[in-house]
């Protein structure tokens, strides 16, 4: 089975449930081997776990260039490519650049994905606080004391405390206060909430109106 990548490069498969690989066909050579599985082609980077059957593997997901320099060793149960950030799943999820350079701290977790320009929530494994980090890596000084703490959707982030639900903004601040008994992510500008005092959804703004 071949696939083209681009017009240099295909990938092949040797039979099927086997093995893939990547060959030039100017060079006449692969430079990716075949001996991995479950491949996926995102940001021009080869994505895919050591292998000999599509079926049945123990997964040893890796990242390579398409011209077969090895980002990220085959290590991780899962990983992957979203808007230029690769995220890897070991024993925790880590966010990586697409060269390699990894983004989140030592001794924290990943959660959801970077969006736009919103950063990205990360959790401290040991004293399970959370915080945000950009794109370079660089921890934002928001104070984050809560005891959960939801992606940013919409720019706005749910918080809760003490079983109480409210948003905070871009910028830390809480703008949506920890009134509501549910609060879900923001979808544009409004949100669908739950007051303990009342039956049913009532929707907000990001002004809480």
């Amino acid at each position: 089975v071949n696939e083209k990548i681009t017009d240099e490069l295909i990938l092949v498969q040797r039979e099927t449930n086997g093995p893939y690989g990547v060959y030039n066909i100017k060079a006449d050579r692969f430079v990716i081997p075949m001996k991995f599985v479950n491949p996926e082609i995102v940001d021009n980077l080869f994505i895919a776990s050591l292998g000999e059957r599509t079926y049945g593997y123990e997964p040893r997901f890796g990242v390579y260039s398409l011209q077969g320099k090895e980002i990220l060793a085959p290590k991780y149960k899962y990983i992957e490519g979203r808007d230029g950030i690769i995220y890897a799943q070991s024993e925790n999820r880590e966010a990586f650049t697409i060269g390699g350079k990894k983004l989140t701290p030592n001794g924290y977790k990943a959660i959801g994905h970077f969006y736009q320009k919103q950063p990205l929530l990360i959790r401290d494994l040991k004293s399970k606080q959370y915080k945000f980090i950009d794109r370079s890596g660089k921890i934002l000084k928001s104070a984050l004391p809560y005891d959960e703490v939801k992606p940013f959707s919409n720019g706005m982030a749910v918080v809760v405390k003490d079983g109480k639900y409210g948003a905070i903004n871009l910028s830390g601040k809480l703008v949506i206060p920890l009134m509501y008994s549910k609060l879900h992510d923001f979808q544009k500008n409004l949100a669908a909430a739950e007051l303990s005092s009342q039956d049913g959804l009532i929707l907000i703004d990001k002004n809480n109106n």
